[in-house]
């Protein structure tokens, strides 16, 4: 398809979060079915004497203690009841180790993810050209290929154990019924934990398959890398006229503030610096205008309209624009500079510092 062709980048950690949500991980179906059969098997094998005690008590209750239920009326209900207990409690230790590996292998594959999101209706999955489709596909084809080899390795297997057997199988007729099923048993456990043992690498690589195909399903075009971006970081263009009103707007603050200044401290042309300070309200003057250029010049001439003396200090003036921001309070360093011109200009207006 053209379109994918061109999905040359990795999938954004936002694509990710969001393909997370929806359910969409990485997962393969053969390692819960691997896990299934090898606990399954073991919890068959280790529970083997209770399932054949519980089965011979069966077999005892049906067979024989039947006629034990004297009332004909509650004689079917009684032993439905009865031969469902045993059963439930034949069967629990096999159910109860499968139910809980099957939770616990899907839920260690998508570490922790739990979302209904997928079991709502989805209507594009009843598009019969896509499901046509996708039963041609690579991934189609890759499915099949597994189930035949899955299907091969159980044959092969059960083929080898049944043939190294061989010699096994006629002395079955001369013993009694419980050493054949114990045999049977033996056989079939063979069966089950050699298959596993080959379809557990089996389900290893499909789970590296499975997680190459889905980031690779999952790469985006540089153009949905972009427009990713405006979505998280915004548009350039609007931050760019946002930030440009708020400095517009901060400038016409500190424009107004310009008038209540007790001085300004110039470069005496490239930098100027407007100083505050209330005596009885401030531990020290504090900055509430500075500017470079342009706005050093506006800075003057707002100060001269409104007879604010205005001193040439060129390393002072450097030293606060650079080191002080606009309404903070100078640094403890530059008082006595700052108290000598304050001292001067307080003099000039006849105040006292």
């Amino acid at each position: 398809m053209p379109g994918s062709q061109n999905k040359t980048e990795k999938a954004t950690p936002k694509r990710r979060r969001e393909l997370r949500e929806k359910g969409q991980v990485a997962r393969s179906k053969e390692i819960p079915s691997v896990a299934i059969i090898l606990l399954g098997t073991f919890a068959l094998y280790f529970s083997a004497s209770y399932i054949y005690q519980q089965n011979s008590a069966l077999l005892h209750l049906v067979l024989g203690d039947s006629a034990g239920f004297v009332d004909p009326g509650t004689l079917n209900h009684r032993l439905f009841i009865k031969v469902v207990t045993i059963s439930f409690s034949m069967i629990a230790p096999v159910a109860f180790a499968v139910f809980i590996t099957a939770i616990v292998s899907n839920y260690v594959q998508v570490r922790g993810l739990f979302t209904l999101t997928p079991l709502k209706p989805d209507m594009s999955k009843l598009n019969p050209i896509k499901g046509f489709k996708q039963f041609f596909s690579l991934r189609s084809l890759a499915e099949l290929v597994k189930s035949l080899a899955k299907l091969g390795i159980v044959t092969y297997v059960a083929y080898k154990v049944v043939r190294s057997e061989e010699s096994h199988l006629l002395p079955l007729f001369e013993t009694d019924l419980r050493s054949i099923l114990i045999y049977i048993c033996t056989i079939c456990f063979k069966i089950f934990y050699k298959t596993a043992g080959v379809m557990f690498v089996l389900a290893i690589l499909d789970y590296y398959y499975q997680k190459w195909q889905f980031e690779k399903d999952q790469m985006m075009t540089k153009e949905e890398v972009k427009e990713e971006r405006k979505q998280v970081e915004g548009n350039p263009l609007v931050k760019a006229r946002i930030r440009s009103i708020q400095i517009s707007a901060a400038r016409k603050r500190m424009m107004a503030a310009v008038p209540e200044a007790d001085v300004i401290i110039t470069n005496p042309t490239r930098i100027a610096v407007a100083l505050k300070y209330e005596k009885n309200e401030m531990e020290a003057p504090k900055v509430v205008a500075k500017g470079m250029r342009r706005l050093a010049e506006k800075i003057r001439e707002i100060g001269k309209a409104h007879g604010i003396p205005v001193v040439e200090d060129k390393p002072l003036a450097q030293v606060l624009y650079k080191d002080v921001n606009i309404g903070a309070t100078i640094p403890v360093e530059l008082y006595q500079a700052v108290a000598r011109i304050l001292a001067y200009v307080y003099k000039l207006k006849n105040k006292t510092f």
